[in-house]
Parts: C-alpha cells; sequence; structure tokens
C-alpha cells in the first residue's frame, strides 16, 4: 500500500497480514517503487495524488512482466483523472475515500479469482499446443510413412 500518512494504513496492512495476507506499507513514491520491484506484489494500493512518482511506480509497472493489479483512491476525485487511471495506468479499482478493509477483500478475492482464471487458461493454452504437435507429428507420419 502506497500511503501518504500512516493513519489508518497501519492498521489496514495489521488486520491484512493477520488475515494471512502479504502486505507492506510505503509511506513514499521511491519507497513504493523499492518495495515493488523486490516483491512484485499482487495488488498495489494506493492514493493517487497525481504525483510524478506514482505516475513513475504505475509506468513502470505496465513495463515490466508484472501482473500486479492496481488499486487507486482518492478524498476529492476528479473524473478526468480516474478515467486516465483506468486508461492509461488499468487500475482494476477506484474508491472515493479509502477503501475499508472490506473493499480490499473483494477486490483481493477478484484478483485472486482472475488469477487462476488465467493461470488455467496458460495450461490448457500449453496442452492444446502439445496435443496439436503431437497429433501432426501422427498426421505426417502417416501421410509419408518412411
Amino acid at each position: 500500500m502506497l500511503d501518504s500518512t500512516e493513519d489508518g494504513s497501519l492498521e489496514l496492512q495489521e488486520t491484512l497480514v493477520t488475515l494471512g495476507y502479504d502486505c507492506e506499507l510505503a509511506l513514499s513514491g521511491p519507497e513504493a517503487r523499492l518495495l515493488c520491484e523486490s516483491s512484485h506484489p499482487d495488488i498495489i494500493v494506493l492514493e493517487w495524488k497525481c504525483e510524478k512518482h506514482q505516475e513513475e511506480l504505475l509506468a513502470a509497472r505496465l513495463t515490466t512482466s508484472s501482473r500486479s493489479q492496481i488499486v487507486a483512491w482518492m478524498n476529492k476525485p476528479v473524473v478526468a483523472q480516474i478515467i486516465r487511471l483506468i486508461n492509461e495506468f488499468h487500475v482494476c479499482a477506484f474508491f472515493s475515500g479509502r477503501p475499508e478493509l472490506r473493499d480490499l477483500l473483494v477486490v483481493a478475492e477478484r484478483v485472486e479469482n482472475r488469477s487462476k482464471h488465467e493461470h488455467e487458461r496458460e495450461n490448457q493454452h500449453s496442452r492444446l499446443t502439445l496435443e496439436y504437435a503431437r497429433l501432426k507429428r501422427a498426421y505426417d507420419e502417416l501421410r509419408d510413412p518412411r
């Protein structure tokens, strides 16, 4: 989580850890970027203030193979910024005000389900690719037995 203040965030972090989530708190953009580069989180929660370091963090996430999902929030939402977050940085959830624990748990479950689905789809694709290669070899052997 990236938050400019500790109030509320520490309690939320402790609760998530108690529930079994690996959760780290960064109080600055540079600190958050280091955390993301070293731990590759599944979800990044940040208070969006349209600051350069936040844009760099999100841009870096897009240019790597990171599958981190972004959850953003603002105290005073601006429609143009919300649209930009969704279109440019592929934010998966947005909240007006600091998200509550139940909100983050819903997002975490959604991200986990999406990740499982993608993993299953990748496994199925690999199996089908192998099966296609096997069938093609068998077909080629039948057409041209040497």
